[in-house]
């Protein structure tokens, strides 16, 4: 058993074909550079992140982030397994962006684990909703995503 890693790609709306390398583009970094050391083990777990950008908002907005309930992207997972989730915004100057990471638990030393990761082949994704945020001094504010789904069929995989 290894570590492996999915990148998928989410571009204005479309869910592209991904690139199996932790950085995608020079964007999205592996999630022990986010800052959320604490979540992720290099030695242990494994993940999935979705880059993207949400689109229709005027330029004027701050950011807008979209929220997942885990368990409805990946239903079947076995009860001893634990997957988080968290979402980092991201700026390029005036291009925002976001890196949402799926962290799937000791996968290197919980078989089960490791054997539901390294078998997905597609996920089908849905926003629960959106949180957006419009200006800096104003509080974010969450809105209902609209109701679409994207199936996407994940990209080769490193393994480390």
């Amino acid at each position: 058993m290894g570590k492996r890693i999915f990148t998928i790609t989410m571009l204005l709306g479309l869910f592209l074909f991904g690139s199996s390398s932790p950085v995608l583009a020079g964007r999205c970094v592996d999630p022990s550079s986010t800052g959320y050391t604490a979540n992720y083990h290099a030695d242990s777990d494994s993940y999935i992140v979705i880059e993207g950008t949400i689109s229709g908002l005027p330029s004027s907005y701050d950011y807008a982030l979209p929220n997942y309930f885990i368990y409805n992207i990946f239903p079947e997972i076995p009860s001893s397994c634990k997957i988080t989730g968290f979402v980092v915004e991201q700026r390029r100057g005036r291009n925002n962006y976001y890196c949402y990471y799926f962290l799937f638990k000791d996968t290197a030393t919980k078989r089960e684990c490791w054997e539901y990761f390294k078998n997905l082949n597609t996920l089908t994704l849905r926003p629960s909703s959106i949180t957006v945020k419009r200006s800096s001094s104003e509080p974010p504010e969450h809105w209902t995503a609209q109701p679409s789904s994207r199936t996407v069929t994940l990209s080769p995989v490193r393994q480390e």
